[in-house]
């Protein structure tokens, strides 16, 4: 796995889903808003009909079939043009890792070519009769057919178009995070880690949990039981070496902490997932 791949999968391990509303209709003629930085995302999944989008200065005039995203954050613009207009699902949401917007994080394509027309149809459904449900269950079943779509966005773009954006606090935490990566067998504390990216351990903690929506140690073990997931499912390594192998200090601790992660002890994981 990429060093890129490892950091977006971490990212999405901290997610944090608020749907606003979600609809389908067709856009009336006053619908138009120009040139204003969206307070929130909107995913709109083009049935038939003619409009215009603008995200970021790019104009688009979508096609039935298309799947556009709208991310918070960033200027953007859509207006009726003709007596043809759209007919599209839509949904309003935000979408953040910890206290950050996901989109300041990670940029992807404004859009995506369906090819299941029904199976999107379907989430988009789900997402409007759990928000109509308004319970536990049916908010649940909302935010789960939204993460559905937005796992389809990102399948349907590729890790090769998905871009990370740069900034100094993101170089060093890719830094930090290649260290850990690298690491993992050790016993590596969280003041050597940010010793290694030239920051104050208190403020490394800080720009950390920013970015990750959780603290390095948290990410630390994270990496740790993902790797000895690894280990046990495709190894013959004995329990004792796998969690040597992944920096814990004790067979007990190893134990320990696999099973709060996992719900299962490791024995029991790699009775369930060993390949050899």
């Amino acid at each position: 796995m990429s060093e890129q791949s490892v950091i977006i999968n971490n990212l999405i391990n901290n997610l944090n889903v608020d749907i606003i509303l979600c609809k389908f209709g067709k856009c009336p003629p006053h619908w138009r808003n120009v040139d204003f930085i969206a307070d929130m995302s909107r995913l709109y999944y083009i049935i038939s009909g003619e409009g215009r989008l603008e995200i970021n200065g790019r104009e688009y005039y979508p096609k039935p079939g298309q799947l556009f995203l709208m991310p918070q954050g960033i200027k953007q613009s859509y207006s009726y043009i003709n007596e043809n207009p759209f007919y599209k699902y839509w949904c309003h949401f935000t979408i953040r890792i910890g206290s950050m917007n996901f989109f300041d994080v990670i940029k992807l394509p404004h859009f995506i070519e369906i090819k299941d027309l029904n199976h999107i149809k379907d989430l988009y459904l789900k997402i409007i009769s759990g928000i109509e449900m308004n319970d536990v269950y049916g908010l649940l079943t909302a935010k789960a057919a939204l993460i559905d779509i937005l796992a389809l966005y990102m399948k349907s773009c590729g890790y090769d178009n998905i871009v990370l954006f740069q900034s100094a606090e993101k170089g060093n935490l890719e830094s930090a995070a290649a260290y850990i990566e690298d690491n993992l067998h050790r016993n590596i504390s969280l003041e050597e880690v940010a010793r290694e990216v030239y920051l104050h351990p208190v403020y490394f903690i800080r720009i950390f949990k920013k970015h990750f929506g959780i603290t390095p140690i948290q990410y630390i073990i994270d990496r740790r039981i993902s790797k000895a997931k690894e280990l046990l499912a495709n190894t013959v390594l004995s329990i004792h070496e796998v969690g040597e192998s992944t920096g814990f200090s004790s067979p007990y601790y190893f134990s320990q902490t696999f099973k709060k992660k996992t719900g299962v002890s490791p024995t029991d994981y790699r009775a369930m997932h060993q390949t050899l």
